[in-house]
């Protein structure tokens, strides 16, 4: 996956669908950081990841979606 560090921010994990309810979806504050290169997305399943765009962690309203 493309870096995601601007500033030291990682991608957050906001939606992994392979995950037990209820941590396949996240509250935007608590997401949690992907320091990995890579995430793993299950067969049939779909991941969201975002990058808050202020800077000040995953508690910054609207993020930078890639999947």
């Amino acid at each position: 996956m493309p870096p995601a560090y601007r500033g030291g921010i990682p991608w957050r994990l906001w939606i992994d669908t392979a995950l037990p309810s209820p941590l396949d979806i996240s509250d935007w504050g608590s997401a949690p950081a992907v320091t990995a290169t890579y995430y793993r997305v299950e067969a049939r399943s779909g991941v969201v990841l975002f990058v808050p765009l202020s800077g000040d962690g995953a508690d910054s309203g609207t993020p930078i979606a890639r999947s």
